[in-house]
Formats: C-alpha cells, structure tokens, sequence
C-alpha cells in the first residue's frame, strides 16, 4: 500500500503528537503564570519606589524634533540638567509615535521627579507607574492570551483518537 498507513502506525504517530501537544499546554500554561507573577512583582515595586521619588525644577539644555515620512513617524528629544543638594545632574527624554507631543524649547523651565537614594536617577514625565501599565498590559492581555492557547493545545492533546482500524 503506496501512500497509506496503517492504523498501528498512525496511532504511535499520534500518541507521539499528543504527548508533546500535552507537553507544550502544560509549559504555555505554567510559563504563562510565573511570567504574570514575575513580571508583576518587578513592575509592583518598579512603581512604588517612583512613588516615592521627590520632585525638583530642571532646565532643557537642548531640543531637537524630526519626524520620518517614509514610516509616519515623529520624534522629539530633549537634555535637561537640575540640581539636587547643589550637585548638578543631566538627563534626557524623548517621545517617539504618529503624533507627538511638542517637545520643550531650549531654557525652558520643567519639572523633574528624581530617586532620593540615586540623584542621577530621573524623569521629567508624571507617568511615574509606567511600569505598572506594562505589567496591567501583560496581566490583562498577554498572560490570559498565553493561558487559553496552552489550555486549548492541552484539550485538543488529549482527546479521544479517530483513527479507525
């Protein structure tokens, strides 16, 4: 018989396949659950620590903009120094998307959110718990999605065969 199996040979072929489709749920659906914990203990005290993070006035030392017509997209950057327990320190910060905010000119006055252990430590943007969005991104999006797709590879795995013999 040229081009078929026969049933003894399919169902071994199929154990195989269900074993490692068992396998793969498995690991998709553990994996899923210690990166949503991981993932979250790390954004969790990301965010606390910038909570607490003091607040002091800076100074933009240079702005530029570009933007790029061939991907429609846009960028803005900009160098700041402040001062903190009269020792200077400098950062930067930059915004890139389809439609950007204008960036602060050249002198101008803006605010800075510093880490009191690590001076050199800064933001100039009150999105202090962007790390938490992240961790809600991958809580509400990507775990779940991971979670149902493991699920479903290990249901799909361990039905009953059809092969008939």
């Amino acid at each position: 018989m040229i081009g078929k199996l026969d049933p003894e040979t399919l169902r071994a072929n199929e154990t195989k396949m269900n074993k490692r489709g068992k396998l793969i749920g498995v690991t998709m659906m553990i994996g899923s659950i210690i990166l949503t914990l991981v993932l979250g203990t790390i954004a969790y005290f990301s965010t606390i620590q910038r909570l607490n993070w003091l607040e002091t006035s800076g100074r933009v030392t240079n702005s530029f903009f570009t933007r790029d017509i061939n991907r429609n997209e846009e960028k803005y950057s900009y160098d700041y120094e402040y001062s903190v327990d009269g020792i200077t320190y400098s950062g930067s910060d930059s915004e890139i998307g389809a439609l950007v905010s204008k960036s602060p000119a050249e002198g101008a006055s803006i605010t800075v959110y510093y880490d009191p252990n690590n001076p050199g430590k800064s933001l100039t943007d009150t999105n202090k718990s962007a790390p938490l969005s992240d961790f809600v991104v991958w809580t509400v999006c990507c775990g779940p999605i991971f979670f149902v797709f493991g699920a479903i590879i290990l249901f799909v795995s361990t039905r009953k065969s059809q092969i008939v013999g």
